[in-house]
């Protein structure tokens, strides 16, 4: 499924188990988002700015250079854990900051299709055991272009008892530039 050699720190590496801060999405919004025409993967963006760590994120589907909006329903254009949808002028002003500015180096991260479908949620046809995916917050160990150390998230899934199953596998971070448009990235366009 996964071509190459890791060494633990590369985008989809298997992983220890987690603890510390996370966030459970329902498999049915992340499904929606990857549903929608040109989504590549999902981008969740951090609302607080680093060294602390987010109180929430915010998911949007992700096409080959932006994040997907839902021009039917504006209000579902990020979704919270909650499930709850927010329109883009809805954001809080840290988010929607870094997304105008285009400032998304460890202000979000990135994970394919391939990632979500192949290792956790499955598909539509073929579902995994998992209906929710929990996002756990870790530090990349590495800092942006100023100095900040950027965020990084690890999923893995959760079985209807809240049972982890799969592996635990990390995000493609930092978004950029490991997006989907980047092609250093080992996980581009699918």
């Amino acid at each position: 499924m996964f071509t190459g050699v890791f060494a633990g720190t590369e985008p989809a590496t298997p992983v220890g188990l987690q603890s510390g801060p996370f966030f459970d999405f329902n498999g049915a919004v992340i499904r929606q988002l990857l549903a929608r025409n040109g989504a590549v993967g999902v981008r969740f963006h951090f609302d607080q700015a680093r060294p602390n760590f987010p109180t929430e994120l915010y998911a949007a589907a992700c096409g080959p250079i932006n994040d997907i909006k839902d021009r039917a329903a504006v209000s579902q254009d990020f979704f919270l854990k909650n499930g709850q949808g927010v329109a883009f002028e809805n954001l809080p002003p840290t988010v929607a900051a870094n997304y105008k500015a285009g400032n998304k180096v460890g202000a979000c991260v990135f994970f394919s299709r391939t990632i979500l479908e192949g290792n956790i949620l499955g598909t539509e046809l073929a579902p995994t055991a998992a209906v929710k995916i929990r996002f756990f917050v870790r530090d990349f160990g590495v800092l942006d272009n100023r100095s900040i150390p950027c965020f990084t998230l690890v999923a893995v899934g959760l079985d209807s008892t809240g049972a982890l199953v799969g592996p635990f596998l990390m995000s493609e971070q930092p978004c950029p530039p490991n997006c989907p448009s980047d092609p250093d990235s080992p996980y581009g366009l699918t």
